[in-house]
């Protein structure tokens, strides 16, 4: 069992295009900072933790670091029409 912790700030670009009535096509673009993703065994704990002010760490992380960097992607979003459209008000 192990325990993560991830914090990502972007600058990005999101572009959204209407195909129908029912679908929309999304992209994302962009460019990651100061991404950190951390993983330790679930058993090895922080004695006191404020911020970036850590007390008694001794775990060992599992993973490796990674930097920042680009970032992408693309979604294809599909809308359910409702059966009953007297639901709506």
């Amino acid at each position: 069992m192990s325990e993560s912790f991830i914090w990502v700030n972007d600058l990005s670009y999101i572009y959204s295009y209407v195909t129908s009535d029912m679908r929309m096509l999304e992209g994302h673009i962009g460019y990651a900072l100061g991404r950190t993703c951390e993983q330790y065994e679930s058993d090895q704990k922080v004695d006191f933790r404020l911020s970036i002010i850590r007390l008694g760490d001794k775990r060992v992380q599992k993973n490796i670091s990674f930097h920042d960097g680009p970032i992408a992607s693309i979604r294809l979003i599909y809308n359910l029409p409702l059966q009953n459209k007297n639901l709506i008000k």
